[in-house]
This record gives structure tokens, C-alpha cells and sequence, in this order.
């Protein structure tokens, strides 16, 4: 079984965190309710690397004022 990444702690009260904004990872935690930590970590593991593909696609924002 691989071991914890130390990344995915947060505050919030579920076990982990994409960086998008809070409802978004209310709502996952929502889905993820009930499931398997293994299967959470896959399918967070899949999301993560899904969000840092796309964001790589995007052109660089500027910040806002």
C-alpha cells in the first residue's frame, strides 16, 4: 500500500485537497463520502494529474487587481 503523501493534509475536514476553490473540494469531499481511502487516493491521484495537464494547457493568467 503506498504510503501517505504529507501534501494532501489541510484544515478542511476531509483527507484531502486539489487547490480549487472550496465548494469544489466540498463537493468532492460529498462524493467521496463512504468510499475506501485506496480508492480515494486513486481517484485523487487521477484528478490531480488530470488538473495539472489542463492548467499546463492554459495560457498564464495575469494577477488580478
Amino acid at each position: 500500500m503506498p504510503r501517505r503523501d504529507p501534501r494532501r493534509a489541510t484544515a478542511a475536514p476531509f483527507a484531502f485537497s486539489l487547490g480549487l476553490p472550496d465548494p469544489v473540494d466540498e463537493i468532492l469531499a460529498i462524493a467521496f463520502e463512504g468510499v475506501p481511502q485506496e480508492a480515494q487516493d486513486h481517484a485523487i491521484d487521477v484528478l490531480r494529474a488530470a488538473t495539472e495537464r489542463l492548467t499546463a494547457r492554459l495560457p498564464a493568467r495575469h494577477p488580478r487587481k
